[in-house]
């Protein structure tokens, strides 16, 4: 009877590390679905099983707003000293859009940024069509090194 008890006891102190489950959400009133990129080794992507017309709003880039952070992955530098951190999950699709610099793809979203507010907006910069992966340009700064 004792061995039980002291068996049944045995784990009880002990942590185990889970990693976070990959979770993605959107606001988008658009059918959009994350999947691999089509730029080689970029990881995941978002596309659009919708058409999109040109100069349209498509969702928010949403994070956690962090203070004097520079930089990090799936961060967005809003000024020189606030920025939205969407490393967490989970995470919002407009964090997996990927740059189309150095690939075969041209960009077909635009950031639209309300620097007052802290609101970060994506926006197609022309039609996009359903199935359609969404590129946006990070913009210079991103590929400093």
């Amino acid at each position: 009877m004792k061995n039980k008890n002291k068996n049944k006891n045995k784990n009880k102190n002990k942590y185990f590390y889970q990693e976070e489950k990959e979770e993605y959400y959107h606001n988008s009133r658009y059918n959009l679905y994350i999947k691999k990129s089509l730029i080689k080794d970029a990881g995941y992507g978002v596309f659009t099983h919708d058409f999109i017309p040109n100069n349209t709003f498509i969702d928010y880039y949403e994070g956690e707003i962090k203070y004097f952070c520079k930089t990090g992955k799936y961060f967005f530098g809003i000024n020189d000293d606030i920025g939205l951190d969407a490393f967490t999950y989970p995470r919002c699709y407009m964090a997996m859009i990927n740059d189309a610099k150095g690939s075969i793809f041209d960009t077909n979203c635009d950031f639209k940024v309300n620097k007052k507010e802290l609101i970060v907006e994506v926006w197609s910069k022309r039609d996009i069509k359903g199935d359609e992966e969404l590129f946006i340009d990070y913009g210079p700064e991103y590929w400093i090194k």
